[in-house]
């Protein structure tokens, strides 16, 4: 009887085995996926299924299931030992062994009766002796001299425990050796990241990131170790730096320009196959390079720098040739792409209210007038500003102890008022025995004034010393106004000298004096002194107008004198006597 039984249950189990054979051969087969899963004895493994995806079916319209069967044995897998589990589309090996090397194959049945099926590869590899981490490594960049960071990759099976509210911790090794977190500059960031402070050469080498676990009571763990290695020359994500998001103001018709200015900045040697593309955008299309057209961009411009800080800058700009209503309000976006990222920014331009206009041209009158009147007040008043300063704020103007300031106080009142007419250097004859002509107002009162060819070089000498040589400071006084004819015949030195520096006009402050007679001057008085005319002398005269001058004319010539600082009290002095 009992054997008669044993007979009937293998009969089941095989029909069994033969109908979910059967049942899997008409499942769509989607054959192997190309992404394998590796893992070493006693870790745990996590197999997908990618079946359970919108791309095969409609997720939202039926209900599915999934089950799980080992390919080379044909065997279904559930939740038959603690250490094989599935959940959902995961199926977990909790303690691999090398015998779980193979495929595993996952059937998804539809409510709607559609089969679909896939098989995964397991790969388990014992590590290599003597070697700590897992034998398959990730490769994973740190910069050196900044602080960087290294992702376990793990992130799919971190996030799956998460789903099932199982809580999992992550413990990191450099080679060999635990790393405690916050030990030399290492630490522990969240979703599975280790930060490294100031990065060098010692980081070149294996890190492995350890999970830890506990799944249906069984606790577990998986591990994945990278390959860091060290980057000295190094580029980082590019800056945009012009335009600012911001928004400019155009007339139409006008000509507007603007830059869009990147830096990319580098550590070590900066590479020359950077590859950067910088472009315009409105908001349909990026803008061409074709200048022949209204609106376009220039070619990129790249420089190197190494100050303020090492990197690679480039510069393109957008030029609008001719404003119209239709390129108003519109983004026009610089954006680059690089491998690092894609940083964009953008300007508006925005129409120029007739206000602004105004405005603009109030402002530049109001700097234009202000200038002008600065320039008048300044030639106008220039030696009354001096003067006033001279004496307001005499502390500017150091004085020496008092030998040497009375010294140098002689040495600077030192000044030689050189008084001219407009005749003063000119020769004529006498022509009174010719003429008899007296009028008392000729400047050429017809005597002889002509100096012989010996005291004409003498007089030509003595007043090239005084005026080119510097010993004395002279100060011109023009008596009357000078023609060019006159002024021909002055020395040489004395119209270099006018040139130079200007003289101190008197006529020009006595409009309505009369003209000076160079042998009768007229003082305050109304008394003139006796000139000889002819044989007679002429008598004292009372003259309608003085040689007073106005006080215009004594600035100047304060002007033109020693500056007379603050006065300082004397030393105190220790005399010795002599008994």
């Amino acid at each position: 009887m009992c054997g008669h039984v044993r007979t009937i249950l293998l009969l089941l189990v095989v029909r069994s085995v033969n109908w979910t054979h059967a049942a899997q051969d008409e499942c769509k087969d989607y054959a192997v996926q190309f992404e394998r899963v590796f893992s070493v004895p006693g870790d745990a493994a996590m197999i997908n299924c990618t079946l359970a995806s919108p791309s095969v079916f409609n997720l939202s319209a039926v209900s599915y299931e999934v089950d799980w069967y080992r390919v080379e044995t044909g065997r279904a897998l559930r939740n038959v030992s603690r250490h094989v589990l599935v959940r959902g589309e995961t199926l977990w090996l909790l303690n691999v062994t090398m015998q779980h090397d193979g495929h595993y194959q996952c059937v998804l049945r539809t409510s709607a009766s559609d089969c679909y099926k896939q098989s995964t590869r397991l790969v388990v590899e014992r590590p290599p002796q003597g070697e700590c981490g897992r034998p398959r490594k990730a490769s994973q960049s740190l910069t050196v001299g900044v602080t960087d960071t290294l992702a376990c990759p793990m992130e799919d099976v971190f996030n799956t425990l998460r789903s099932y509210g199982v809580p999992a911790s992550i413990t990191w090794y450099r080679g060999c050796d635990m790393i405690d977190d916050g030990f030399d500059g290492h630490v522990y960031r969240n979703r599975a990241r280790l930060k490294i402070q100031d990065v060098d050469s010692r980081n070149n080498q294996p890190y492995t990131c350890t999970l830890n676990f506990n799944l249906d009571g069984v606790a577990a763990s998986m591990s994945e170790t990278i390959q860091a290695w060290v980057q000295e020359d190094f580029c980082f994500e590019p800056h945009v730096l012009q335009p600012a998001n911001d928004s400019v103001k155009a007339a139409i018709g006008s000509r507007l320009t603007r830059k869009c200015q990147v830096f990319v900045p580098c550590i070590g040697t900066v590479p020359d196959n950077l590859i950067i593309d910088v472009l315009w955008w409105d908001d349909i299309d990026f803008i061409s390079t074709n200048n022949s057209e209204r609106i376009f961009a220039s070619e990129p411009r790249i420089w190197r720098a190494n100050v303020p800080r090492k990197g690679v800058w480039m510069e393109t700009v957008l030029t609008i040739s001719s404003l119209e209503e239709t390129d108003f309000l519109v983004n026009y976006t610089c954006r680059v792409h690089n491998a690092r990222g894609i940083p964009e920014a953008h300007f508006v331009v925005l129409p120029q209210e007739q206000g602004d206009l105004v405005a603009v041209g109030c402002a530049l009158g109001g700097v234009a007038a202000l200038a002008v009147i600065t320039l008048v007040v300044y030639f106008r008043f220039k030696i009354d500003v001096v003067l006033f300063f001279r004496s307001s704020f005499p502390v500017f103007y150091a004085n020496k102890a008092m030998v040497d300031s009375v010294h140098d106080n002689m040495l600077a009142s030192r000044r030689l008022l050189l008084l001219y007419g407009a005749s003063s250097f000119s020769c004529t004859h006498s022509h009174h025995h010719h003429h008899h002509n007296t009028n008392n107002n000729n400047n050429n009162l017809g005597e002889e004034v002509c100096l012989d060819q010996q005291r004409q070089h003498e007089c030509t000498v003595g007043m090239h010393q005084a005026l080119m040589e510097g010993t004395l400071k002279v100060v011109l006084v023009e008596l009357e106004e000078v023609s060019a004819a006159q002024l021909a015949l002055f020395p040489e030195s004395l119209r270099h000298l006018r040139r130079k520096q200007g003289a101190v006009c008197w006529w020009k402050n006595h409009n309505h004096q009369q003209q000076l007679n160079p042998k009768s001057w007229t003082t305050c008085t109304g008394k003139s002194s006796p000139s000889r005319t002819g044989t007679r002398y002429q008598e004292e005269v009372h003259s309608p107008a003085c040689l007073s001058p106005s006080s215009r004319f004594w600035k100047e010539i304060r002007y033109h004198m020693p500056v007379r600082g603050k006065s300082a009290a004397a030393p105190e002095r220790t005399a010795l006597l002599k008994v």
